[in-house]
């Protein structure tokens, strides 16, 4: 038989009691020719089907027991499979202790080829791991080992380029970011790596929405859907309908992002990948709060943060605690909600997340709004707008325009004239960018400003193009239940209007 076909013996009867049976009979056969047969099966189904990449692995592994010659290549090869299948599985802890191991004997045999690439995987598990700083430093490293290198090496540098891409990502540096994953691109597209080539387009969407460059996220989402989908890519299908789902979130199409939330959460589930299926229940945990369904919210991010602590994944974690934040904020759990914010606020600042804790002050800005602390709400906003980029993070600097707003229409003495300013100009960033789920509450801004003012008639037509804005929204939303608690904050634009015309009628 040939290795191939030895392999695929081997993987009919993986995970059954006729696995050491079938070792024992091909023990004269098992070569290190069969387990790259084995690791080339398993580098095929990672990605898509981790369950199965991990009983293959072990399979590698119980090979390496029986073999006569080149025993530890074998093991090593069998343990960077597992850490690759972990990685997948959330495991990451386990993944970058095997890698590490994998890594030290190639080492010692000089295997530079192999070293550099356990080590680009291992900037990927650091990542994950939220040790950004720790990530780009190996990075940095791996690059130094390619630049060396005198052997074509084009498929490590693709990889290098996401896995530092991503890292850049998380501590603000978003130009760079970029510029990595461009180039990661370019050389997939070159080689004709499809596959690769779409995993990148997904990673450069979610970075352009970070950007605000929603049009441009929502075709290549699209782009790299397509292409996994024609090569049945079920996990990266699955994966692509989550971010799509973030996507309509962050466009306030709610209906749309539950829909393609349900989708990944079912491929998911029937991959068995818990650690996913953790995520997409955070981010229905997002929609929910949005449609005012708190305790369905606070259910959801629970139940994601307990998997995610078992997992040891940090960055999770705090958008877990954000979520939490926000609901107990919405619930008029004030001081529930400002520990929350203090436990994340820690949290991102040991991963160095700059952009986040960016969201995070702003979000404990109004919540010191609420609090009454005008001083203390401005203070923080102001903090925030000088640190953010007004180009590159529009959603942050639309909600911090309008808490600044605000603050100057709710101090002792109202600052009119500011406060008009910044609602002026959040309302045209917001008809710039598609930020329509801000229309509501800008004009309705608008409308208080003009009622301090006295001007009743500017009042009402504001206040009546927020509860057009409110009805468009509201009508986007096809379940009743849905319809009902997102109208829940709504009712002080209903008030407002309402509050004028019985003025206008006693008058």
């Amino acid at each position: 038989m040939t290795p191939q076909e030895i392999a695929q013996r081997l993987i009919t009867v993986a995970g059954s009691p006729k696995l050491t049976e079938t070792l024992l009979s091909l023990q004269q056969e098992l070569t290190i020719e069969v387990v790259n047969a084995l690791m080339m099966e398993t580098l095929g189904v990672y990605k898509q089907d981790a369950a199965k990449a991990l009983l293959i692995a072990t399979v590698m592994e119980k090979v390496s027991y029986h073999m006569k010659v080149a025993q530890g290549e074998a093991q090593a090869l069998a343990i960077s499979m597992k850490a690759a299948a972990l990685n997948e599985f959330g495991r990451y802890d386990e993944a970058l202790d095997l890698y590490e191991e994998a890594e030290r004997f190639f080492e010692r045999q000089q295997s530079w080829r192999r070293v550099i690439a356990l080590r680009i995987n291992q900037v990927a598990v650091l990542r994950n791991l939220g040790k950004y700083t720790d990530a780009i430093q190996l990075a940095q490293d791996a690059q130094k080992m390619l630049e060396k290198s005198k052997e074509p090496l084009n498929v490590y540098q693709a990889t290098l380029e996401i896995n530092v891409a991503w890292a850049y990502k998380q501590v603000g540096n978003l130009e760079a970011a970029l510029a990595a994953y461009q180039h990661a691109l370019a050389i997939n597209l070159e080689m004709e790596h499809a596959i690769k080539a779409a995993s990148v387009q997904q990673d450069m969407g979610i970075l352009l929405e970070e950007m605000g460059r929603f049009d441009e996220a929502e075709s290549l989402f699209e782009t790299a859907k397509n292409t996994f989908f024609s090569m049945e890519q079920w996990q990266e299908v699955a994966r692509l309908e989550l971010n799509l789902g973030i996507l309509a979130f962050r466009r306030a199409q709610h209906q749309k992002a539950l829909g393609h939330l349900e989708i990944s959460r079912t491929g998911f589930a029937e991959l068995q990948n818990k650690s996913e299926v953790a995520f997409v229940d955070l981010y229905r945990s997002h929609v929910y709060l949005e449609l005012n369904l708190l305790d369905e919210a606070i259910e959801l991010a629970v139940f994601a943060e307990k998997l995610f602590r078992q997992l040891k994944q940090q960055w999770p974690r705090a958008l877990v605690f954000i979520n939490l934040a926000r609901a107990y904020h919405r619930q008029g759990h004030l001081s529930l909600a400002s520990q929350f914010y203090t436990k994340v606020r820690r949290l991102l600042n040991q991963l160095s997340a700059k952009p986040m804790l960016r969201q995070v002050d702003s979000e404990r800005a109004a919540l010191a709004l609420d609090e009454g602390r005008i001083d203390t709400a401005r203070r923080i906003g102001q903090r925030v707008l000088k640190q953010l980029d007004q180009k590159k993070e529009p959603l942050l600097l639309v909600r911090i325009w309008h808490l600044l707003a605000q603050c100057a229409l709710l101090q002792v003495n109202p600052n009119l004239d500011q406060a008009e300013k910044y609602a002026n100009a959040l309302l045209s960033l917001i008809e710039q960018v598609g930020l329509v789920d801000f229309r509501a509450d800008a004009f309705y801004l608008q409308g208080q400003i003009a009622e301090k003012r006295g001007a009743v008639l500017l009042a009402k037509v504001h206040y009546e193009e927020s509860l057009t804005a409110v009805t468009i929204l509201r009508q986007s939303l096809s379940i009743d239940e849905l319809q009902i608690n997102y109208m829940v904050n709504k009712l002080p634009i209903y008030e407002a209007g309402i509050r004028l015309l019985h003025d206008h009628f006693r008058g």
